[in-house]
C-alpha cells in the first residue's frame, strides 16, 4: 500500500488521477452511446481525487510524526529523558537574548551526583542508570511549574556523565 500512496502523493500523481478519471468517464459515455449501458462515471473519479487527497494528508502527517519523533530524538538525553546539552545551549542562547529585551534576571545551576563512580563500581552500570533517572526525574519534578505548565521558563538537561544544569 505504500507503493500507492507514494504514487498519488505528487502533482504527477494528481494529473495521472485525473486522466484515469477522463478516460473512465470517456469509456462509460461511449458504452452509454452504444450499448445504453451507463458506467458509473462519478464514483471512479471522487474515488481517485478521494484516494489523492487522504493519501497526501496520509504522508503529509507520517512526515511530521517522524519529524518529531527525529526532534525529539536530537534534543533529549536517552536515559533521562532531560534535554541534551547541545540544545540546552541552544535555549539558554535564546534566554540570554530574551533576558536582555525584558531585563530579566537569569540563574543557572550545575550540579553532579558525588562518588557516583563508586555507584557503578559497587552496584554496576544497570543500578547506575537507575540513580541517573531518579536523579533526573528529581530535578524535573522540582522545576516544573504546577501553575502554567504550558510555560517553559525552566530547563533541565544532562550536561555530562553525572552532571546536570538547570536554567531558572
Amino acid at each position: 500500500t505504500s507503493a500507492f500512496f507514494i504514487i498519488f502523493r505528487t502533482v504527477r500523481g494528481l494529473i495521472g488521477g485525473l486522466l484515469i478519471g477522463l478516460i473512465w468517464v470517456f469509456i462509460s459515455f461511449i458504452s452509454f452511446s452504444r450499448f445504453g449501458v451507463w458506467l458509473y462515471t462519478v464514483q471512479p473519479l471522487s474515488v481517485i481525487i478521494s484516494l489523492y487527497i487522504f493519501s497526501t494528508v496520509y504522508v503529509l502527517i507520517l512526515k511530521n510524526r517522524e519529524r518529531l519523533r527525529l526532534f525529539r530524538l536530537a534534543t533529549h538525553d536517552g536515559l533521562t529523558g532531560l534535554y541534551v546539552i547541545r540544545h540546552f545551549r541552544f535555549l539558554l542562547n535564546q534566554a540570554v537574548q530574551e533576558s536582555h529585551k525584558r531585563t530579566k534576571s537569569l540563574s543557572v545551576i550545575l550540579g553532579d551526583i558525588d562518588f557516583f563512580k563508586k555507584v557503578n563500581d559497587t552496584y554496576g552500570h544497570a543500578c547506575g542508570d537507575m540513580v541517573l533517572k531518579e536523579v533526573a526525574s528529581i530535578v524535573q519534578a522540582s522545576i516544573h511549574n504546577n501553575e502554567q505548565p504550558e510555560k517553559e521558563d525552566h530547563v533541565a538537561a544532562r550536561y555530562g556523565g553525572e552532571e546536570f544544569i538547570v536554567l531558572l
